[in-house]
Parts: C-alpha cells; sequence; structure tokens
C-alpha cells in the first residue's frame, strides 16, 4: 500500500463524516432556500447519474428538489454505479450508452425537449460521453465533482478510490493508451453548454482535476458555454449540499440563447449578502462603488 494511501483514508472518512453535515443543512435550510430557488416551466427533462459507489438513493432530494422546482428529474435506473467491471472505463462508456441511450431519446421525445444530464463524479463523466455521442438529444451537461480522466494524471485522484476501482475493473488507469483518455470537452464541441461544480477543498476529485481548463473556457462560443463554479463543500455530499442544489437549478433555468455566467449575488444580496455562503465566485469579493448614480 502506498505510503499516502492511509492519508487518503483519513481523508475520505472525514469526507463523509462532512457529507453528512451537509444533509441535515439542507433539511434545516430547506424552507429559506426554496423560497430563493429558481422554477421552470416542466419542459426540459433531467436525467441524472450517481457517483462511484453510490447508489441512486444519494440523488433522491436532488432529483426531488428539481423536479418540485419545475425541472421533471430521475436517476438513470442502473441502480449502484459500480463503475467499470473486467474492463476500461472507456469500454464501460459503450456499455453505459448502450443502456442509457434508449432512454434519452425516449425522454427528448416525450418531453419535446432535449434532456439535460447532471452527473456527480464519476457519474459526470458518464454524462460528458453521453453528450457527445447523443447531442441532438443532450440541451446541457451540468458535472459536480467530476474528473477529467487522464492516464498520466490518474495519481492526483484519491488512492483508496482508485485502489477500490482497480479491484473491480481489473486494469490501472495509468496502463490506458493516451488517445483513450476522456478529457475535457473542447470549447465549441460539442455544441451544447457544459458547467462544471467542484469544491475547491475537495481531496477526493482535487479541484484542478475537476475544473474546466481556462483557455477552453475563454474559446468558448455562445452556442457551447464552458463555465467553473467553485463551491466549498465535501465530495460525497454534493449531490445533497444545498448550495450545490441552487447552482444546478439556476444553471438549469438559464437561458441557452442567452447564457450568462453563475452569479450568487442574484439570491444573496441586500442584507442577505451578510448570510455565510460557500460561493468562491470573484464578484463575492468584489465591493460596491459609489457612482454617484
Amino acid at each position: 500500500m502506498s505510503k499516502s494511501t492511509p492519508t487518503d483514508v483519513l481523508r475520505f472518512n472525514f469526507d463523509v463524516l462532512w457529507g453528512g453535515g451537509e444533509r441535515l443543512a439542507g433539511i434545516l435550510g430547506r424552507p429559506m432556500r426554496d423560497h430563493v430557488l429558481p422554477v421552470g416551466d416542466g419542459s426540459m427533462p433531467v436525467l441524472t447519474l450517481p457517483g462511484f459507489l453510490a447508489p441512486e438513493m444519494s440523488l433522491k432530494r436532488m432529483n426531488r428538489t428539481l423536479t418540485e422546482h419545475g425541472f421533471p428529474a430521475q436517476s438513470w435506473g442502473l441502480g449502484v454505479n459500480l463503475g467499470p467491471r473486467g474492463m476500461s472505463i472507456f469500454e464501460h462508456v459503450e456499455e453505459v450508452e448502450a443502456e442509457l441511450g434508449g432512454e434519452i431519446r425516449q425522454l427528448a421525445e416525450q418531453y419535446e425537449h432535449p434532456v439535460a444530464l447532471v452527473g456527480q463524479s464519476l457519474g459526470g463523466v458518464y454524462a460528458r460521453e453521453l453528450a457527445e455521442r447523443l447531442p441532438e438529444c443532450v440541451d446541457r451537461v451540468i458535472t459536480i465533482g467530476s474528473p477529467a480522466i487522464e492516464p498520466d494524471r490518474a495519481h492526483d485522484l484519491n488512492k483508496l478510490l482508485r485502489l477500490v476501482g482497480r479491484r473491480l475493473a481489473r486494469v490501472r488507469l495509468v496502463d490506458l493508451e493516451p488517445q483513450q483518455a476522456m478529457l475535457h470537452w473542447e470549447a465549441n464541441h460539442p455544441p451544447m453548454p457544459l458547467v462544471s461544480i467542484y469544491s475547491p477543498v475537495d481531496r477526493v476529485v482535487p479541484p484542478d482535476l475537476a475544473a474546466l481548463p481556462q483557455e477552453v473556457i475563454d474559446q468558448s462560443t455562445k452556442k457551447a458555454p464552458r463555465e467553473n463554479i467553485p463551491i466549498v463543500a465535501s465530495h460525497t455530499g454534493m449531490a445533497v449540499n444545498p448550495f450545490i442544489i441552487l447552482a444546478v437549478l439556476d444553471r438549469l433555468a438559464e437561458d441557452i440563447d442567452a447564457w450568462v455566467d453563475f452569479d450568487p449575488h442574484d439570491y444573496f444580496s441586500g442584507p442577505m449578502r451578510l448570510w455565510p455562503t460557500p460561493f468562491r465566485h470573484p464578484l463575492m469579493h468584489e465591493q460596491p462603488t459609489d457612482n454617484g448614480s
């Protein structure tokens, strides 16, 4: 076992405890949160995909909240996300497409609207790849703490999860060919929005691995905006974190033809600006100026 593996085990255990606190905060803060959450018109369906080793139940609160606020959401229907078993993650994505492709097409046809894909951690990797393969059926993709799968950076992931993944898949990420790597999307392909929500203090999927490269964001087009939203959170509790759910709803409600980056000031303005929030956003640190108007 690597010398640093025990440290990563402790980090993961702490993360799980933190996630429990976020679940409690979500319950206690629901009255205030529901008062400010954006609301959709029920026309855009949402498919959510759980993280590695996470059950569909882990997305129940998010699905319920999205549905209650006008974005009919459902989980992927494949149970616990066990990741690749006896195959590489890249072969497994093909398997996931075979199992979910029909469901995504059916949802798009039923609602007469492309589907929004929301994936946590490994589920976000699947969401990106499914959108690449089914662009005509996907409206936008929102990833939550999701890594770019790059073999030469596999050592950045939490070593406990890497060991578990290796036992299940019987293959190491570092053994994969570079051309197999599922990198972050290009700046203008696929032609749909991609939003990466991540935690600056995540020690399961480090922020520099989950955040979109700045050059991709700078080169993105209006038809395919790319956006990072850093929110201080645990990794395991992201799907129940009330502030992350707020950001997901905000991005689902954003007009795809007039995209404007997420601004927490929209929800925490006036006296609410004094409310402690975990958002790491440039505008949150700017002081208002008096221009005499």
